[in-house]
């Protein structure tokens, strides 16, 4: 502490022990700032260590710069920025939010990021707000009307996207977020029809920033577009393989779709699995796992499966009739006819639930039942097309229960 020799009389004691209280309080907070060299200076190494994603490295620099009282939102952006690397998106939207409040609400790129962040969450119109917010401090920053272009394509509105896009038709470099440029670029371009140009500019970004797990996504869903099912798995599996992906549910749908249609069935269940583990009520991915139980000849899983999928969709009347199929071949008759019931009721006109409705019921136990089914079955039997795959086993039964019902009215 600095040494004052300080007088106390009528008049100056009090504003020379007011001067001592502004020492000893201030004195503190200086000593934790601490100037650095560009060699050493840990904001620097922090983001070079980020570029080359030595995650926990950079981690530790930023936190250090924090510690010091050194360009402290810029270092709570790295934390951030670390934070969204490893898929902490709370953790992430948290560390924007103090750089943000570090500097009275004023650094742009705090704000630019967390709109990001936001869009990537699903909060549009938060996103919104922060974007706009940042443009107002600093109209030309890239990174927030790239997040404004990004909202303009997801409605759909292309002028503006393109409008949005041209402020960063110049930027050169990972940094300055060239990235950002040719991903949008490539959005755009898939959403107006050039997918040769699209492909492209996906694949411009992946190469400047393939950390960013939206890039090989993007790039995967145009391959899979154009047919090329195996670079569009290629593509989905480097995304995945990206430290700090959080895969969705639509994610790992699409790609085990790819696998199916490839014929990798054991992948495709893999995928399926985790679709449905990461969301249980994304019924896409719980209808097609059914499915794919059901052709694998796993009738329980697929009846369990099938029974979820129809509780989320239940106006989906094929998906019965394959609930009502696994079912019977389980010999759980009555709750097959149940279901092969309603999906009659949906579709009165439909063949297909009344022959399985007729499949079904033929084997139950219930004589009200059987009799419904048999008849149903003789007029289906008598119309036109006759080629419905019946087997020996619903024949024979309908035989049987002919046979009783003439000694019946013979007795």
């Amino acid at each position: 502490m600095h040494r004052f020799h300080l007088a106390f009389n009528r008049t100056g004691g009090v504003l020379a022990l007011s001067l001592l209280l502004v020492v000893c309080l201030t004195e503190p907070a200086a000593a934790q700032r601490r100037s650095y060299t560009r060699d050493e200076d840990p904001l620097r190494l922090g983001n070079k260590a980020l570029a080359a994603g030595r995650l926990d490295e950079a981690g530790d620099y930023f936190q250090e710069a924090v510690a010091n009282d050194h360009h402290v939102p810029d270092a709570l952006c790295g934390l951030a920025a670390v934070e969204l690397r490893r898929g902490l998106f709370a953790e992430a939207e948290a560390r924007y939010r103090q750089a943000l409040a570090a500097s009275g609400g004023l650094h742009v790129a705090a704000r630019a990021g967390l709109g990001l962040l936001l869009l990537r969450q699903g909060r549009a119109e938060e996103a919104d707000g922060e974007f706009r917010q940042a443009l107002k401090i600093d109209g030309k920053l890239w990174e927030a009307h790239y997040g404004l272009a990004r909202l303009a394509l997801a409605a759909g509105k292309w002028d503006a996207a393109r409008e949005q896009l041209e402020f960063g038709r110049a930027v050169r470099g990972w940094e300055a977020g060239q990235d950002k440029y040719q991903h949008g670029l490539a959005l755009y371009l898939v959403g107006t029809g050039d997918v040769s140009g699209a492909e492209r500019a996906a694949l411009h970004a992946q190469i400047l920033n393939p950390a960013d797990p939206q890039y090989p996504q993007l790039v995967a869903r145009i391959y899979r577009d154009q047919g090329h099912r195996t670079l569009a798995i290629s593509a989905y599996e480097q995304a995945l393989a990206t430290p700090g992906l959080t895969p969705d549910a639509a994610l790992l749908h699409d790609l085990g779709r790819l696998y199916a249609q490839e014929n990798r069935f054991n992948e495709a269940s893999e995928r399926y699995l985790q679709a449905v583990a990461a969301d249980s009520t994304f019924a896409p991915a719980v209808n097609d796992l059914a499915d794919l139980f059901r052709r694998a000849g796993r009738y329980d899983k697929a009846a369990g499966t099938y029974l979820r999928y129809v509780t989320l969709v239940p106006e989906d009347g094929p998906a019965r009739l394959a609930l009502s199929e696994c079912l019977g071949e389980l010999g759980r008759f009555e709750e097959a006819a149940a279901e092969a019931r309603i999906a009659r009721q949906r579709a009165p006109d439909d063949q297909a639930a009344s022959f399985q409705f007729a499949r079904a019921g033929i084997h139950a136990r219930s004589d009200t039942l059987k009799t419904e089914a048999a008849a149903l079955m003789v007029d289906l039997l008598a119309s036109p097309p006759a080629e419905l795959p019946w087997q020996a086993g619903d024949l024979l039964e309908l035989a049987a229960w002919q046979a009783g019902r003439k000694e019946y009215e013979n007795a």
